[in-house]
């Protein structure tokens, strides 16, 4: 009695051998086994790494306030703010209390 498992037959899942399979012939990509694909042009690199931190350095600078606009205008607005904050609360008592 003859076994027709698929193990003992020579097609893969799909019923087919792979005689039966067509494979391309003509080469599709470029590779070169000869060249090395893993070699870098550090000179770019550094070039467009110089370019970013330029950037970068720029938008810092962009950023800062200076002495003026970054501590005196806000501690000036802050001490203004909390003496509005007090006085309101003075006058509207005192205005209140004498109605």
């Amino acid at each position: 009695m003859e076994d027709d498992t698929p193990l003992a037959s020579s097609s893969n899942t799909y019923g087919t051998s792979a005689n039966d399979m067509d494979f391309p012939t003509q080469k599709y990509s470029n590779f070169d086994p000869k060249e090395n694909y893993f070699q870098v042009d550090t000179s770019q690199l550094m070039e467009q790494e110089q370019q970013n931190q330029m950037i970068q350095y720029q938008e810092e600078q962009k950023k800062k306030l200076g002495t003026i606009f970054g501590v005196y205008i806000p501690v000036l607005a802050n001490l203004f703010g909390v003496t509005l904050f007090l006085r309101f609360g003075f006058v509207i008592g005192h205005v209140c209390t004498s109605i």
